[in-house]
């Protein structure tokens, strides 16, 4: 199904398998940069073609294709009929939008921004009521009107600023772990640095008593007089002028 959706782009496929009870089910991860061209995947309608493709692969092989009505995904009579006859519902390409806007924004402004650029409005309902706050209705650019309800209840307000919310909760983490690790980072460099500066102190200290033993005078000389030095400095300097030294 990834060659057919995304000619050209690499993809894997990892199977989850979920506790007892769940459904096994496939993720597909597509590399969104085509490996013969160099060219971003084009997304518009992804979503959509790749559900049609995923029903066609189904019917080829004799299995049914499952239109369930789920509280999360809500398809109605007409956008089956146009699914089934190719055609991408309106709907879908407003539930698309909004898929791309979760994933991307961190809050509901960027969100409602995000959407406006892309030509969909969101009206709030008073008359219904959400969790305690307003519905949400979008406005296709076409004209089409639709509640987030209508199209699943992953659209509602309540769950895309909860959505948003957790994104935001998970980037906050990310940021506290990489600060975690910062900070790791430089206590590291910290006492290397202060083991560093401790072998420098240490060399220091050793080439000073070595100077020092080296500019001592002898045991032997400390008893002499400073006439005395003198004159055995006079006799050394003599057999070195002679060469009787060497």
């Amino acid at each position: 199904m990834a060659r057919a959706v995304a000619p050209g782009h690499r993809a894997m496929v990892y199977t989850h398998q979920e506790s007892q009870g769940g459904n096994t089910h496939n993720h597909i991860v597509i590399c969104a940069v085509n490996q013969e061209n160099g060219k971003k995947l084009d997304d518009h309608g992804f979503l959509w073609r790749a559900r049609q493709q995923s029903n066609e692969l189904t019917k080829e092989r004799g299995l049914s294709v499952i239109h369930e009505r789920t509280a999360a995904l809500r398809y109605t009579q007409a956008e089956r009929g146009l699914i089934d006859k190719g055609v991408q519902p309106w709907k879908d390409e407003i539930r698309e939008v909004i898929d791309h806007a979760k994933q991307e924004c961190r809050n509901v402004e960027d969100f409602k921004a995000y959407l406006q650029r892309h030509g969909i409005e969101i009206n709030e309902r008073g008359s219904r009521t959400e969790k305690g706050g307003k519905s949400w209705t979008y406005k296709h650019p076409d004209g089409g009107k639709v509640r987030g309800a209508k199209l699943g209840e992953e659209y509602t307000r309540s769950a895309v600023t909860e959505s948003l919310s957790m994104e935001k909760s998970h980037e906050t983490a990310l940021e506290q772990v990489e600060q975690l690790q910062a900070g790791s980072s430089s206590a590291l460099e910290k006492a290397l640095q202060m083991a560093d500066d401790a072998g420098k102190k240490e060399q220091e200290k050793f080439a000073a008593l070595e100077l020092e033993e080296k500019t001592q005078e002898p045991d032997e000389w400390r008893h002499l007089s400073e006439m005395e030095k003198d004159d055995i400095k006079y006799d050394l300097s003599t057999i070195d002028d002679y060469g009787l030294g060497r």
